[in-house]
């Protein structure tokens, strides 16, 4: 039997992991393609023509070293909600949603322009909508979860 979240508190938690979890992988595969594109120049490949190998020759690298930086940063912040989450900080939570809102304003210009340049693929594209969803629905839930805190005080 699934049972699922009742309180705001327990979907925030639930929250805070998937997204402790998303950022942790997508900081994982961006590492992966960076070294991947790090071993081209010093590997033979004659015939060895794989998705990856094809995936990373075509993806502009720059983009996957600024967004490793941004996973990293992300994740961290993950592990800053749940602290804040668990000790019921409204002061860290408070924090948290600033750095959120500037995040998301952040992410919606890089989607923006990634939707006019003409060498971004449908891969940067649907990382920069996967990762607003992800803001967002994060913003909701953790402004909906510090007013109730908020209004128990």
């Amino acid at each position: 039997m699934v049972v699922l979240c009742s309180t705001t508190e327990d979907k925030a938690i639930a929250l805070a992991y998937i997204s402790l979890g998303f950022w942790a992988f997508c900081t994982l595969f961006h590492t992966l393609i960076i070294l991947v594109h790090a071993s081209l120049d010093t590997i033979e490949l004659k015939r060895c023509d794989t998705a990856l190998i094809r995936f990373v020759k075509t993806s502009p690298i720059d983009f996957h070293f600024n967004s490793l930086f941004g996973d990293l940063l992300r994740t961290g912040a993950s592990f800053i909600l749940l602290k804040a989450i668990n000790d019921c900080n409204t002061n860290m939570l408070v924090n948290f949603l600033r750095f959120k809102y500037i995040e998301v304003f952040l992410l919606l210009i890089l989607f923006m322009v990634s939707c006019f340049r003409e060498e971004a693929n449908a891969f940067v594209k649907a990382y920069y909508t996967m990762s607003l969803v992800l803001d967002l629905a994060m913003l909701y839930i953790i402004f909906k979860y510090c007013c109730e805190l908020l209004a128990n005080k």
